[in-house]
């Protein structure tokens, strides 16, 4: 209960909440709420989602009306307008707890699965919008509400800083009959002009996109991959000189934070090494992460960054689609469902991100930003996004241009 009241009315409303036991006398000068029972200035009945320990017993049936969504108990009860309940099951990612066993190829939560998807909703910050619609009811009974200001943010992964320099001759060979097998001739011949010297690498535009960023007066978000090479880490070596360099420029533009490796998946060791690599590379302790391909289990992963000693995560959004995972754009801290507690990780959600929009939707950067006007952080939902972003994708039509224009936006 204290860990959805300080998320939901303190955090995202402004709001100083006392607990009052139920047979205690309401203060008169104060807006009071019960909850699973009537009386003050509101009510909002209760679940008992709240009150089950050790348990997973109810889904959740959304709706854009509060008093239309509903949580259902296992044994079929129904209960309408739990806020409480439902901003919980929500956050909580309580179905992805719920269902541990469903996975996609990657060993993900599949997006099908989730109920925002299922029911059409996932391009709204929900939560975001179930509060704004009781603000307007507390301020109209004379309760001073300060919701939290929408959030237009983005940030980039960093997962191979060059598509063609500082690779091995086996790997460039690999590459060079991949590309003819698959019939793309045009990559070979780009590949060895930029190896002869005569282009420059399309990858190698971060610190560009840095200067950029710079003039802008921003500092956002780097997420590196430093892991070892395998089938879906196609990086530079950590010891790469080049990448070393290229890592000490960006931190003069960029928040630099670890990009595990796709093989790091449930290895502790593994992500510790490369968070030290980083670190021993920055001169600085790394305390942000995104996680390669979205790549992580709840609670596994979330316990493992923990355990090393992680601040905040990245990672809450979805590959194949655009919108809000957990319901909101907002930063929250992460609550372990099996532990029973509030935990100091804060989840950042991120609703957008280039590489769905150009691989999983086939949409053009133009289309991009026109969802992004469109869909996202609208002043109705009062909602925030957060876009991701990529160096490795120069030949999606207005990339440069969509990155620049985002982020003087921004």
């Amino acid at each position: 209960m204290r860990y959805v009241v300080s998320e939901l009315f303190e955090r995202r409303m402004g709001l100083t909440v006392t607990f009052c036991p139920g047979d205690m006398t309401l203060p008169e000068d104060g807006f009071s709420i019960g909850y699973g029972f009537s009386g003050g200035n509101m009510f909002f009945p209760t679940s008992g989602i709240l009150e089950e320990s050790g348990e997973l017993n109810f889904s959740l049936i959304p709706s854009l009306n509060l008093n239309d969504s509903s949580l259902i108990h296992s044994n079929g009860n129904a209960t309408k307008g739990d806020l409480p309940g439902m901003a919980f099951w929500l956050l909580s990612r309580y179905e992805e707890h719920q269902n541990p066993s469903f996975a996609d190829q990657h060993g993900r939560f599949p997006s099908d699965e989730n109920s925002l998807v299922k029911h059409c909703l996932h391009a709204i910050p929900i939560i975001e919008r179930w509060a704004s619609d009781l603000s307007l009811i507390m301020q109209a009974a004379g309760l001073q509400v300060q919701l939290l200001t929408p959030r237009r943010s983005f940030s980039f992964d960093l997962d191979n800083p060059t598509a063609f320099l500082y690779k091995s001759p086996v790997r460039q060979m690999l590459a060079a009959g991949r590309d003819l097998l698959n019939g793309n001739p045009g990559q070979i011949i780009t590949r060895f002009r930029v190896l002869a010297g005569f282009r420059k690498d399309p990858y190698d535009n971060m610190v560009q996109i840095g200067d950029i960023v710079t003039k802008n007066n921003l500092a956002p978000d780097l997420f590196v991959w430093i892991g070892d090479y395998g089938p879906h880490d196609k990086g530079l070596s950590h010891t790469s000189e080049f990448f070393r360099k290229s890592v000490a420029k960006l931190r003069q533009h960029f928040s630099i934070g670890l990009h595990p490796s796709y093989a790091s998946f449930g290895n502790i060791e593994r992500l510790k090494k490369e968070k030290s690599r980083l670190e021993e590379l920055t001169g600085s302790e790394i305390k942000k992460n995104r996680f390669h391909f979205l790549r992580f289990r709840l609670q596994e992963g979330y316990r493992i960054l923990l355990a090393l000693g992680f601040q905040e995560d990245h990672s809450m959004g979805f590959s194949d689609r655009m919108g809000y995972r957990a319901g909101t754009g907002q930063p929250f801290y992460w609550y372990d469902l099996q532990a029973e507690e509030s935990t100091a990780l804060l989840i950042f959600p991120f609703s957008m991100m280039d590489s769905t929009a150009h691989f999983h939707l086939k949409i053009s950067a133009e289309e991009f930003i026109s969802v992004q006007k469109q869909q996202f952080g609208t002043a109705e939902f009062n909602g925030s996004f957060h876009a991701v972003f990529h160096n490795e994708h120069p030949s999606w039509s207005g990339w440069e241009q969509m990155i620049s224009r985002f982020i003087k936006e921004s």
